[in-house]
Protein backbone atom coordinates (compact mmCIF):
# COMPACT_ATOMS: atom_id res chain seq x y z
CA UNK A 1 0.00 0.00 0.00
CA UNK A 2 1.12 3.40 -0.50
CA UNK A 3 2.17 5.27 2.09
CA UNK A 4 0.29 8.68 1.79
CA UNK A 5 -3.21 6.21 1.60
CA UNK A 6 -1.86 4.09 4.62
CA UNK A 7 -1.44 7.40 6.68
CA UNK A 8 -5.11 8.81 4.75
CA UNK A 9 -6.86 5.53 6.41
CA UNK A 10 -4.85 5.73 9.64
CA UNK A 11 -6.05 9.28 9.77
CA UNK A 12 -9.32 8.87 9.08
CA UNK A 13 -9.89 6.46 11.72
CA UNK A 14 -9.23 8.96 14.92
CA UNK A 15 -12.01 10.14 16.63
CA UNK A 16 -13.01 13.96 16.07
CA UNK A 17 -12.77 14.56 19.72
CA UNK A 18 -9.03 13.95 19.76
CA UNK A 19 -6.95 17.02 19.90
CA UNK A 20 -4.34 17.23 17.27
CA UNK A 21 -1.12 18.96 17.87
CA UNK A 22 1.53 18.92 15.03
CA UNK A 23 4.85 20.73 15.74
CA UNK A 24 8.18 19.43 15.77
CA UNK A 25 9.27 17.78 18.80
CA UNK A 26 12.75 18.02 19.86
CA UNK A 27 12.52 17.19 23.72
CA UNK A 28 9.74 14.51 24.20
CA UNK A 29 10.20 14.48 28.32
CA UNK A 30 8.70 18.01 27.96
CA UNK A 31 5.37 16.44 26.78
CA UNK A 32 2.41 16.53 29.71
CA UNK A 33 0.82 13.16 28.55
CA UNK A 34 0.27 10.03 29.88
CA UNK A 35 1.76 7.89 26.88
CA UNK A 36 4.46 8.95 24.53
CA UNK A 37 4.53 6.89 21.37
CA UNK A 38 7.53 7.07 19.57
CA UNK A 39 7.13 6.07 16.06
CA UNK A 40 10.03 8.41 14.83
CA UNK A 41 12.60 6.45 12.68
CA UNK A 42 15.26 4.99 13.36
CA UNK A 43 16.64 9.10 14.40
CA UNK A 44 14.12 8.58 17.18
CA UNK A 45 14.28 11.08 19.89
CA UNK A 46 12.21 9.04 22.25
CA UNK A 47 14.51 6.04 22.19
CA UNK A 48 17.26 7.51 24.76
CA UNK A 49 14.72 7.91 26.93
CA UNK A 50 13.79 4.29 26.65
CA UNK A 51 17.21 3.37 26.84
CA UNK A 52 20.07 6.38 27.53
CA UNK A 53 22.54 4.13 25.85
CA UNK A 54 20.83 3.16 22.42
CA UNK A 55 19.82 6.59 21.65
CA UNK A 56 21.80 6.98 18.98
CA UNK A 57 21.56 5.07 15.15
CA UNK A 58 24.23 3.07 14.03
CA UNK A 59 25.65 3.45 10.33
CA UNK A 60 26.09 0.60 7.82
CA UNK A 61 28.48 0.13 4.78
CA UNK A 62 25.38 0.32 2.71
CA UNK A 63 23.36 2.41 0.69
CA UNK A 64 19.56 2.12 -1.05
CA UNK A 65 17.83 3.37 -3.83
CA UNK A 66 13.89 3.07 -4.00
CA UNK A 67 11.71 3.95 -7.03
CA UNK A 68 8.52 2.99 -8.81
CA UNK A 69 8.45 2.38 -12.18
CA UNK A 70 5.51 0.80 -14.67
CA UNK A 71 4.95 -2.68 -14.41
CA UNK A 72 6.62 -5.04 -16.64
CA UNK A 73 4.08 -8.00 -18.17
CA UNK A 74 4.63 -10.79 -17.32
CA UNK A 75 6.21 -9.55 -13.48
CA UNK A 76 9.03 -10.57 -12.51
CA UNK A 77 8.23 -9.21 -8.90
CA UNK A 78 10.52 -11.12 -6.29
CA UNK A 79 13.98 -10.57 -4.29
CA UNK A 80 17.20 -11.38 -6.67
CA UNK A 81 20.15 -11.48 -4.27
CA UNK A 82 24.04 -11.65 -4.94
CA UNK A 83 27.46 -11.29 -2.95
CA UNK A 84 26.62 -8.15 -1.34
CA UNK A 85 24.07 -6.98 -3.79
CA UNK A 86 19.86 -7.10 -3.23
CA UNK A 87 17.48 -5.95 -5.75
CA UNK A 88 13.63 -6.22 -4.64
CA UNK A 89 10.36 -5.60 -7.39
CA UNK A 90 6.92 -5.91 -5.77
CA UNK A 91 3.94 -4.79 -7.09
CA UNK A 92 2.92 -1.19 -5.69
CA UNK A 93 -0.45 0.61 -5.06
CA UNK A 94 -4.32 -1.20 -5.95
CA UNK A 95 -4.79 -4.30 -7.63
CA UNK A 96 -4.49 -3.32 -11.54
CA UNK A 97 -2.58 0.20 -10.73
CA UNK A 98 -0.40 -1.53 -13.05
CA UNK A 99 2.59 -0.07 -10.91
CA UNK A 100 6.04 -1.56 -9.44
CA UNK A 101 8.38 -0.73 -6.47
CA UNK A 102 11.73 -1.44 -6.50
CA UNK A 103 14.42 -0.81 -4.56
CA UNK A 104 18.61 -1.82 -4.62
CA UNK A 105 21.29 -2.16 -1.78
CA UNK A 106 25.01 -2.30 -2.06
CA UNK A 107 28.39 -1.23 -0.20
CA UNK A 108 29.18 2.23 -0.34
CA UNK A 109 31.24 5.09 1.03
CA UNK A 110 29.61 7.85 -0.43
CA UNK A 111 28.11 10.43 1.72
CA UNK A 112 27.57 12.17 4.32
CA UNK A 113 23.43 12.28 3.60
CA UNK A 114 22.13 13.77 2.04
CA UNK A 115 23.08 11.56 -0.82
CA UNK A 116 22.77 12.93 -4.78
CA UNK A 117 20.47 10.57 -6.07
CA UNK A 118 22.73 10.67 -9.29
CA UNK A 119 25.75 9.70 -8.06
CA UNK A 120 24.30 6.54 -6.12
CA UNK A 121 22.61 5.42 -9.63
CA UNK A 122 26.09 5.77 -11.58
CA UNK A 123 27.53 4.23 -8.44
CA UNK A 124 24.81 1.06 -8.58
CA UNK A 125 24.57 1.16 -12.19
CA UNK A 126 28.53 -0.28 -12.21
CA UNK A 127 27.81 -2.57 -9.27
CA UNK A 128 25.20 -3.97 -10.78
CA UNK A 129 26.33 -4.13 -14.53
CA UNK A 130 26.12 -8.17 -14.72
CA UNK A 131 22.77 -8.83 -12.87
CA UNK A 132 19.92 -10.31 -14.18
CA UNK A 133 18.03 -7.88 -17.37
CA UNK A 134 15.25 -6.53 -14.85
CA UNK A 135 17.82 -5.45 -12.57
CA UNK A 136 19.50 -3.50 -15.09
CA UNK A 137 16.69 -2.37 -16.42
CA UNK A 138 15.20 -0.55 -13.42
CA UNK A 139 18.46 0.76 -12.58
CA UNK A 140 18.44 2.66 -16.47
CA UNK A 141 14.75 3.85 -16.10
CA UNK A 142 14.99 5.15 -12.89
CA UNK A 143 12.69 8.53 -12.61
CA UNK A 144 12.85 11.61 -10.30
CA UNK A 145 11.86 10.09 -7.72
CA UNK A 146 13.65 8.13 -6.82
CA UNK A 147 15.22 8.48 -3.80
CA UNK A 148 19.14 6.95 -2.35
CA UNK A 149 19.32 6.78 1.07
CA UNK A 150 22.15 5.02 3.70
CA UNK A 151 21.04 2.48 5.55
CA UNK A 152 21.18 2.89 9.42
CA UNK A 153 20.26 0.24 11.97
CA UNK A 154 18.83 0.54 16.10
CA UNK A 155 21.03 -0.62 18.11
CA UNK A 156 19.54 -3.85 20.28
CA UNK A 157 17.79 -2.83 22.99
CA UNK A 158 16.91 -5.02 26.03
CA UNK A 159 13.18 -3.01 26.35
CA UNK A 160 10.66 -1.19 24.00
CA UNK A 161 8.94 0.39 26.98
CA UNK A 162 10.16 2.45 29.70
CA UNK A 163 7.39 4.56 31.87
CA UNK A 164 5.04 6.45 30.07
CA UNK A 165 7.51 5.95 27.14
CA UNK A 166 6.89 3.24 24.48
CA UNK A 167 8.84 2.47 21.07
CA UNK A 168 7.38 1.12 17.63
CA UNK A 169 8.68 0.41 14.41
CA UNK A 170 12.02 1.65 13.00
CA UNK A 171 12.69 3.77 16.12
CA UNK A 172 12.41 0.11 18.31
CA UNK A 173 13.98 -2.00 15.94
CA UNK A 174 15.01 -0.61 12.31
CA UNK A 175 17.58 -3.11 10.86
CA UNK A 176 18.88 -4.03 7.75
CA UNK A 177 17.02 -5.10 4.71
CA UNK A 178 18.87 -8.83 5.17
CA UNK A 179 18.07 -8.88 8.71
CA UNK A 180 14.33 -7.36 9.17
CA UNK A 181 12.76 -8.20 5.57
CA UNK A 182 12.56 -11.90 5.15
CA UNK A 183 10.44 -12.44 8.24
CA UNK A 184 7.89 -10.08 6.20
CA UNK A 185 8.48 -11.52 2.60
CA UNK A 186 5.49 -14.27 1.62
CA UNK A 187 6.39 -17.20 1.57
CA UNK A 188 5.19 -17.48 -2.40
CA UNK A 189 8.49 -15.08 -2.61
CA UNK A 190 10.97 -16.54 -0.79
CA UNK A 191 10.69 -20.02 -2.54
CA UNK A 192 12.37 -18.67 -5.44
CA UNK A 193 15.50 -18.46 -3.68
CA UNK A 194 17.53 -21.04 -4.22
CA UNK A 195 18.08 -23.73 -1.99
CA UNK A 196 22.00 -23.77 -2.13
CA UNK A 197 22.27 -20.14 -1.83
CA UNK A 198 20.36 -19.58 1.34
CA UNK A 199 21.12 -15.92 2.42
CA UNK A 200 22.09 -15.31 6.01
CA UNK A 201 23.70 -11.85 7.42
CA UNK A 202 26.86 -13.14 9.59
CA UNK A 203 27.66 -11.07 12.95
CA UNK A 204 31.68 -10.99 13.41
CA UNK A 205 31.14 -13.47 16.17
CA UNK A 206 29.48 -15.75 13.46
CA UNK A 207 25.66 -15.58 14.74
CA UNK A 208 23.51 -15.31 12.15
CA UNK A 209 21.34 -12.31 12.66
CA UNK A 210 19.29 -13.84 9.67
CA UNK A 211 17.76 -17.09 9.25
CA UNK A 212 14.66 -18.78 7.69
CA UNK A 213 13.37 -20.24 11.57
CA UNK A 214 10.01 -18.90 12.95
CA UNK A 215 10.28 -15.64 15.07
CA UNK A 216 8.08 -15.47 18.66
CA UNK A 217 5.97 -12.75 18.00
CA UNK A 218 7.51 -10.88 20.60
CA UNK A 219 10.70 -11.62 20.88
CA UNK A 220 13.61 -9.24 21.31
CA UNK A 221 15.13 -7.58 18.21
CA UNK A 222 16.89 -9.32 15.85
CA UNK A 223 20.92 -8.71 16.45
CA UNK A 224 22.20 -5.93 13.62
CA UNK A 225 25.22 -6.26 12.19
CA UNK A 226 26.73 -2.30 10.92
CA UNK A 227 29.75 -3.84 9.19
CA UNK A 228 28.42 -7.26 7.34
CA UNK A 229 24.48 -7.41 6.79
CA UNK A 230 24.77 -8.38 3.17
CA UNK A 231 24.36 -11.75 2.51
CA UNK A 232 27.18 -14.48 2.14
CA UNK A 233 27.40 -17.91 0.25
CA UNK A 234 30.81 -19.62 -0.37
CA UNK A 235 30.75 -21.08 -3.76
CA UNK A 236 26.85 -20.58 -4.99
CA UNK A 237 26.24 -18.77 -8.16
CA UNK A 238 24.84 -15.25 -7.34
CA UNK A 239 21.14 -15.22 -8.07
CA UNK A 240 21.64 -11.55 -9.71
CA UNK A 241 23.12 -13.30 -12.84
CA UNK A 242 20.83 -14.71 -15.16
Amino acid sequence: MPRPDLLAGLDAAVPPNVRRVEQAVADPGSLDADLVIGADGVRSVVRGLVHPRGAERVETPYVALRGVRPAATPSLAGEYWGRGLIFGLMPFGPSGSKREYWFTTHRSELGPEPLDVATVLAEARERFADAARVVRGALEQAGPDTIATRIWVAPPLPTYVRGRYVLVGDAAHAATPTSAAEPATPSSTRSRWPRRSTPRATCAGGRPSASRSPRPPAPPPARSCARSPAPRWSSSRPTLVE
